[in-house]
């Protein structure tokens, strides 16, 4: 008998064993980052406002009295929604760089940072608040572990008293090698046709370009990157002519700049839907990023995407698309009218 129970209980502890390791095995481990490579992300956030009613802000349509009722339970899940985009773009760890745009202030950069799908990122925040009544600001996340910032400001674009923006310039210095020069954008809304609204994105591609010219002045292989919502399209005279940004090329040729989302418009693709689809979202990159034998940062070919996946979209009578937090003004509950584009910089050793 006291065989029978210990050869009971020997096949006994065998099964646990077993089963432990077959338990285990469906835990997969976790990805490990590249050490020489990491993503770069520009998002649209559409609106990204917090509740509280500001007097020296046009931010009526974000207050719970407004006709959204935006209030702390809707602006909580915001806070949600674009985090979970971010964390999800790069599998193997948070993107090192993230511009961001339609931003109302500090606090709500402080509260994406601090959720819980970011909060292991341990982001630090780029921003300049600006005096345009509406607030809606471009901003800069930085991976403090990988890049450090030298320094940065706003470039004030000279519009009109009531509607100033501004390009967010950062230089910063990438794994302790070298020099990014970034400028975050988000140029005037077409609110119609391109021909009758181009002169009011002008202003932001020939200053935009005026910088760049004076970066190249002092070095010929600087490394820039431009990113943001252009309002235009890689061919749009904005962008083609005056920023002079064009397809990546055979023959790259010095203090030039190239559109690395040219290949997507071509093939019909886009970031924002309105009767269809626009590429208005795109990062830019100078010559020397796209020369990896001559440079130690450099663009990793193929990488630039435009990123989606089925819960960020709406299925509606005219296909998938962007499914947004509002609908004119009224509440959705989704994620942002814009897709966001995502590129990866490498680092050669």
């Amino acid at each position: 008998m006291k065989k029978i129970l210990l050869l009971a209980l020997f096949i006994c502890s065998i099964l646990l064993l077993s089963c432990g390791e077959s338990g285990q095995k469906k835990h997969k481990s976790p990805k490990i980052s590249p050490p020489d490579e990491f993503s770069v992300v520009f998002y649209n956030c559409e609106n990204f406002f917090d509740t509280i009613d500001n007097s020296n802000q046009n931010d009526d349509a974000y207050v719970p009295a407004s006709k959204t009722k935006w209030n702390s339970k809707k602006y909580n899940k915001k806070v949600r929604n674009i985090s979970r985009v971010i964390r999800a773009i790069n599998d193997y760890n948070f993107p090192a760089l993230v511009g961001l745009s339609e931003i109302e202030n500090q606090n709500v950069l402080t509260d994406l940072i601090h959720s819980e799908s970011l909060a292991g990122a341990g982001y630090q925040i780029v921003y300049h608040e600006n005096n345009s009544p509406r607030h809606a600001d471009v901003a800069l996340l930085i991976d403090p572990k990988r890049i450090k910032v030298v320094s940065s400001h706003g470039i004030l674009v000279d519009e009109s008293e009531n509607a100033q923006r501004e390009i967010l310039y950062t230089k910063v210095v990438v794994m302790n090698t070298d020099t990014l020069h970034v400028f975050v954008n988000h140029w005037k809304s077409r609110n119609g046709e391109v021909k009758k609204t181009e002169a009011k994105r002008m202003p932001f591609a020939t200053l935009l370009r005026k910088e760049v010219d004076s970066l190249f002045s002092k070095n010929a292989n600087a490394n820039i990157l431009i990113m943001g919502d252009l309002n235009d399209e890689p061919n749009n005279k904005t962008i083609s002519d005056v920023l002079n940004a064009g397809p990546i090329v055979n023959n790259l040729q010095v203090k030039t700049l190239y559109n690395l989302f040219y290949q997507a418009f071509d093939s019909g693709q886009g970031t924002v839907f309105h009767k269809k689809w626009f590429l208005f979202d795109q990062m830019i990159v100078s010559s020397n990023l796209l020369l990896p034998k001559e440079n130690h940062l450099h663009f990793k070919s193929g990488s630039a995407k435009i990123f989606s996946k089925k819960w960020m979209l709406n299925n509606t009578t005219q296909g998938n698309i962007p499914y947004g937090t509002f609908d004119n003004e009224k509440y959705t509950g989704g994620f942002s009218d814009h897709l966001p584009v995502t590129i990866v910089l490498k680092m050669k050793r």
